[in-house]
């Protein structure tokens, strides 16, 4: 057999068994999936390939379902917020605040609380105010270092 073909076929037997593992709880397809295939190529590779199959199984899921309809009403506010969330997460990881988004990782939140009011935007000042409300909350010992 050649690579492609070895690499085909762990790939077909990977998704079998995580769609095996799906069907008889219902999740973990993501899981599984990930899991495995990340033994067997990079780890960005492995996600790529799991988005089709993943929202596949899941609208499927979704509209086996009972009750589709009041599903949907009951979820709707977390779908917006998670909707808005994400759209608030790539510009702040991708805009004018991904200084602020760096520091942020690196854990030097008051210092990307001065480059915010410096005039990184009104975005970047409430993400580093919150970083930093959480990190100091009250009856939380001060961070070492």
């Amino acid at each position: 057999m050649t690579d492609t073909a070895t690499l085909a076929l762990l790939v077909g037997a990977t998704f079998t068994a995580a769609g095996f593992v799906k069907g008889v709880a219902g999740l973990g397809l993501p899981t599984v999936a990930m899991g495995l295939l990340s033994l067997i190529m990079a780890p960005a590779a492995a996600a790529t390939l799991l988005v089709v199959p993943s929202l596949l199984t899941n609208f499927w899921q979704l509209l086996s379902g009972p009750k589709l309809v009041a599903l949907l009403r009951r979820l709707a506010t977390m779908m917006l917020a998670v909707l808005a969330g994400t759209a608030l997460g790539i510009n702040v990881l991708t805009g004018p605040s991904a200084a602020l988004a760096q520091a942020a990782a690196e854990g030097d939140g008051a210092a990307a609380l001065l480059d915010a009011a410096a005039g990184d935007g009104a975005a970047a000042l409430l993400d580093a105010a919150a970083g930093e409300i959480v990190v100091m909350r009250p009856g939380m010992p001060p961070p070492i270092g």
